[in-house]
C-alpha cells in the first residue's frame, strides 16, 4: 500500500493512502523533512524448499515475497522461465506469493534447480532457489547380469518375484 505523507510541523506528519483515504496524524517519525512515496524493494519471506520426490507424483514449490508495490513472482527452471503453457507445469499466483506445481514429475526431465524471482521495480530483483531431486519408482527394479557373474538375490528383495 503506497502512503503519501506531508510534513505538517516539526513534530507531526499527516498521512494519506494513495487514493485520498485519511490514515491520520502521527507523531514525529524521524528527523528531516522528507516528503514522498514510501516504497520498499522486494524481499522473499518464504523461499521454496528442496524436495526429493518419486517419479509420477506431484511436486509443488511455494514462494512468498513482500514489498511496496507488491512484487510479481516468476519461476525459472535451470535459469529459463517456466510458463503455465507447458502442459505439466502450473503457476498459480496468490496474494503475496506464487506456487509452481509439476504434475506428473518425470525423472531426468524435472530433476533441476528451480528459482523464484520477485520483482517490483524498486531496487533489484531478488531470488531464492530450491533443488528438485526425482527418483524412479521403487517398485521398478532393473537387474543387470554381466556374462560370467553369478546372480544373487539381495536381502531387501526377499519375497519379490524376479522373472
Amino acid at each position: 500500500m503506497k502512503k503519501k505523507f506531508t510534513y505538517l510541523s516539526y513534530n507531526f506528519f499527516h498521512f494519506k493512502e494513495v487514493g485520498g483515504q485519511e490514515l491520520g496524524i502521527w507523531g514525529r517519525v524521524f528527523s528531516g523533512g522528507y516528503v514522498g512515496d514510501e516504497q520498499d524493494p522486494p524481499k522473499i519471506t518464504e523461499p521454496p524448499r528442496n524436495q526429493n520426490v518419486r517419479a509420477g507424483v506431484i511436486a509443488a514449490f511455494y514462494c512468498e515475497a513482500r514489498g511496496d508495490p507488491t512484487p510479481t513472482i516468476v519461476w525459472r527452471k535451470n535459469g529459463k522461465r517456466v510458463s503455465s503453457t507447458q502442459s505439466r507445469y502450473l503457476v498459480q499466483d496468490y496474494p503475496g506469493g506464487s506456487m509452481l506445481r509439476i504434475e506428473p514429475v518425470r525423472a531426468i526431465r524435472d530433476d533441476a534447480t528451480y528459482e523464484c524471482v520477485a520483482e517490483n521495480g524498486v531496487g533489484d530483483a531478488v531470488s531464492a532457489e530450491a533443488q528438485l531431486t526425482v527418483y524412479e519408482n521403487q517398485n521398478e527394479l532393473t537387474v543387470v547380469r554381466h556374462e560370467g557373474s553369478s546372480l544373487e538375490r539381495p536381502r531387501s528383495a526377499v519375497g519379490r518375484h524376479f522373472g
